[in-house]
């Protein structure tokens, strides 16, 4: 995907998440089998992983001080058989990406701050030439060195992963 094109499919993946969970029901919002997040979590948990994201994109210098790729940009599915080989290998969210309890009425300020954050990201692209999507690297907490082109492919995958995520824990209620 060129740049135009990621931009547009972050903006797409996470309106389709958010449309998802501002079509819940309060009780499906907090709905959840033992051990796994419900939706509100869900949601909790991509906050947190595009703000720090947000922030690196934002500082063209920061980017700059992780250095350059070794190696090619893999492709869309590439990227995400790796994300799903880590995730399968015991890899999980911890730290700063746990997310917190939401409640329903705080649906609204979160949906929003989570389209707002998906659109900043976005927009960032602007500031990155398609050689620097492929040539500069930021760290990834479990999947180590991306290049912004592979972190934007990783983000894309990750909102549509935690809405699957959703869909099953619905599907099982």
């Amino acid at each position: 995907m060129n740049k135009s094109e990621l931009q547009s499919k972050l903006k797409e993946q996470y309106q389709q998440f958010m449309d998802l969970i501002n079509g819940l029901t309060e009780e499906q919002l907090m709905a959840a089998p033992e051990g796994k997040w419900n939706p509100g979590q869900h949601l909790s948990h991509l906050i947190r992983s595009l703000s720090p994201l947000n922030k690196v994109m934002s500082s063209r210098e920061v980017v700059l001080s992780f250095g350059k790729a070794e190696n090619p940009s893999r492709n869309y599915d590439d990227v995400v058989a790796f994300y799903l080989g880590a995730l399968s290998k015991g890899g999980k969210a911890s730290g700063q990406f746990l997310p917190h309890e939401i409640s329903t009425d705080q649906r609204k300020e979160f949906t929003d701050k989570l389209v707002s954050k998906a659109e900043l990201l976005a927009n960032q692209l602007n500031d990155y030439s398609e050689q620097d999507l492929d040539e500069l690297v930021i760290p990834h907490p479990l999947l180590g060195n991306l290049t912004l082109r592979e972190m934007m492919y990783f983000t894309i995958y990750h909102v549509s992963h935690h809405e699957m995520g959703i869909r099953r824990v619905l599907d099982s209620y």
